[in-house]
């Protein structure tokens, strides 16, 4: 693995992480989310993995909750 592939693994690593004790904070848990290592030297993936019915209801009920930041208006 060359130094920014590294990098960017690294960079997956900790991103899986911060979603995983964000997800924490609300009481969910996505038991497959880890950091990937980017394919040729692309960005930093996480893969989110099999995740319940329920928790993507419940993530999708904490996400409308969020105030939307405009970006909704040039996506119409």
């Amino acid at each position: 693995m060359s130094g920014s592939d590294s990098e960017a693994y690294r960079l997956a690593i900790l991103a899986s992480e911060r979603l995983r004790l964000s997800l924490a904070r609300h009481g969910l848990e996505l038991p497959g989310v880890r950091g990937d290592h980017p394919s040729g030297g692309g960005e930093p993936m996480v893969e989110l993995g099999r995740v319940s019915a329920t928790v993507v209801h419940a993530v999708a009920e904490l996400l409308d909750r969020l105030p939307l930041d405009g970006r909704e208006a040039e996506a119409g």
